[in-house]
């Protein structure tokens, strides 16, 4: 099965497909939030240059608050991934970073990495 993959960084999608399948949207989305960002799908090598371009500003804008990340959509998550998670951690101040409605292919990688402690997790926010 042959893998073809489209990424359109600029705009911060990805889009891949196999031979046997209909293409996918949205491998990969960020979205603006009012404290932070959501994020979607798969976040990998090809998908950190637009993840850490769109957190890029992220201490000037936290400054005096805390940010959220919303990984409750995100399907995979490597060490690429992860480090442009400690990246940001790292630039808005330690210990203001929350990682809501994390699953549990993330919050495994956070155990086996021995890195639960470095971001706040907080549960999924009910509308």
């Amino acid at each position: 099965m042959a893998l073809l993959c489209v990424s359109l960084v600029r705009s911060v999608h990805d889009t891949c497909q196999t031979a046997d399948m209909p293409e996918s949207r949205n491998a990969f989305e960020v979205i603006a939030t009012d404290d932070g960002w959501k994020i979607s799908g798969e976040i990998d090598a090809s998908a950190t240059p637009a993840l850490s371009e769109a957190f890029g500003a992220a201490h000037v804008e936290a400054e005096g608050r805390g940010v959220v990340v919303d990984v409750e959509a995100v399907t995979f998550i490597d060490s690429s991934g992860l480090r442009v998670l400690i990246d940001l951690s790292r630039r808005i101040a330690p210990g203001h970073l929350t990682l809501r409605a994390a699953p549990r292919s993330v919050r495994r990688l956070l155990d086996l990495t021995g890195l639960s402690d470095a971001f706040q997790l907080e549960d999924a926010v009910s509308d």
